[in-house]
């Protein structure tokens, strides 16, 4: 399949691409525009090239996949996610109490069957998330667990009617072909649920000769995967109490089903295409990195990313516009902030970057970025000398500068901090820390003798007039 990437993000596939002029763009890229709809309940969203402004196509959903067996440790994760991870641990739990019921075991395992079906089925149908565990989730249509049921005891009959007529050696060739079927078999189970179509050798045949050669590494990886619980179980009876071994054990079983049906779900999403059945884009929902991160998406993302393209385009000034219309130009998001002040510096627009500064100045303290705060309070001072941002921000100024080398420009932050804010209760803390700058830093201990005796005279009572008179001690001595 051609896969093709995003004209302004190189290394992110496309998902959407331009008749007009031929390019591909991302989700991030894309242009969104949704309008209300009589026929449906939600808003509907349209998509359009950032540059022609006219709609653009979603790429067919088999360009998008990336291939299962670059994408390993994916299914290993995937179990660990909130929602299988939460019904791993209750079926382990709810296991261990009823160790000495078979039934109830039995009731178990087909539960963790039955969600693993439900992995499978949105796996292949292109969502790579989780199922929402839900009681309609287990007990629809649970009739499907007891047709796998079916499906081994009818391979079992089988063997047993081999062995019986053929002898140990046709034994033998038939307990391979059904290791070879048995994933093919179950991913039409779950996906027809017929039982007839499973152990139909057209249906099966078909997955073999749609995946080729990549179906034997397929079945090589779901061979070590069906070794590891018994390995866990081994190690973990060896080494631990009963019951510890016994919740290890059932963990770990569930975990590695969850893994197996992740993996054959997806090996269906990827060569659907060959296999002959359709996914619309809208169905494909791939991972989320922003959720893998514990990240949620921002309010300004999506403008974010529409000015991201039009910078990409040296646009610059239709970027500006952008912000100062989403936002009136009231911003409260600090990525959004740098680049609407990063832009107005590179347009040089510095009557509008200093109107800006103080706020973008202002929210870059809150989030102790220091040197980019400091930066920006430089580039400020350079183009108006009386430039001031709040009050709280100048005092953080004044104590980060010194990091960077500007010790007098400490000095004026705080002095400047002290005249905005006289009533403060900080300002004992800054007339301490320009002695201690105009001390230790500039060599002036005449200056910070002289500061430090306005401290002890205006507060004579401040905890902090104790460490100012010893200060005084050593420079008078």
């Amino acid at each position: 399949m051609d896969k093709r990437n995003c004209l302004y993000h190189p290394t992110s596939p496309a998902h959407f691409e331009c008749h007009e002029c031929g390019n591909g763009f991302c989700r991030r890229c894309i242009s969104k525009r949704e309008a209300a709809s009589l026929a449906h309940a939600r808003a509907q969203v349209s998509y359009f090239c950032p540059r022609c402004n006219v709609p653009a196509d979603a790429v067919a959903v088999g360009r998008l996949v990336t291939p299962f067996w670059k994408r390993l440790p994916r299914f290993f994760s995937y179990p660990l996610k909130r929602q299988p991870l939460l019904l791993n641990l209750v079926l382990a739990l709810v296991s261990l109490a009823l160790s000495h019921s078979a039934i109830g075991r039995i009731i178990m395992w087909a539960v963790l069957v039955k969600y693993s079906y439900a992995v499978l089925t949105a796996t292949a149908r292109g969502n790579l998330e989780p199922p929402e565990l839900s009681v309609g989730l287990i007990t629809d249509n649970f009739f499907q667990v007891f047709k796998q049921y079916m499906l081994f005891f009818i391979l079992s009959g089988g063997g047993a009617v081999v062995a019986g007529f053929w002898g140990p050696a046709f034994l033998l060739v038939y307990a391979l072909a059904c290791i070879v079927f048995l994933p093919a078999m179950i991913m039409v189970l779950v996906t027809s649920d017929n039982l007839i179509n499973a152990l139909n050798p057209q249906y099966t045949i078909k997955i073999l000769a749609a995946v080729g050669g990549r179906y034997f590494q397929m079945l090589l990886f779901l061979a070590m995967l069906m070794g590891a619980p018994a390995s866990v179980a081994m190690l973990a009876f060896r080494f631990l109490p009963g019951p510890a071994a016994f919740l290890i054990s059932s963990l770990a079983s569930n975990y590695y089903t969850i893994v197996t049906y992740n993996l054959m779900g997806y090996i269906l999403l990827q060569y659907h295409e060959e296999l002959g059945y359709e996914i619309e884009y809208g169905e494909y929902r791939e991972q989320n990195p922003l959720a893998e991160t514990g990240k949620e998406k921002g309010p300004y993302d999506d403008l974010i990313d529409e000015v991201n393209v039009l910078v990409a385009e040296d646009r610059l000034e239709e970027a500006i516009e952008a912000i100062e219309s989403a936002t009136g130009g009231n911003i409260d998001d600090l990525d959004l902030s740098c680049r609407y002040y990063g832009l107005l510096k590179a347009c040089k627009r510095s009557r509008d970057m200093l109107a800006h500064a103080a706020r973008h100045i202002e929210l870059l303290t809150r989030k102790s970025e220091r040197k980019k705060a400091c930066d920006a309070y430089r580039e400020c001072l350079a183009i108006d000398p009386d430039f001031s941002p709040p009050s709280m921000s100048l005092f953080r100024l004044g104590g980060w500068l010194p990091e960077f080398g500007a010790d007098k420009l400490a000095v004026n932050c705080y002095v400047r901090f002290i005249k905005k804010a006289p009533e403060s209760q900080l300002v004992p803390e800054a007339y301490f820390n320009i002695a201690r700058l105009l001390l230790d830093k500039l060599n002036d201990p005449a200056r910070a003798s002289g500061v430090l005796k306005t401290l002890v005279e205006r507060f004579p009572g401040h905890e902090i007039t104790i460490d100012a008179r010893r200060c005084l001690e050593q420079i008078t001595a």
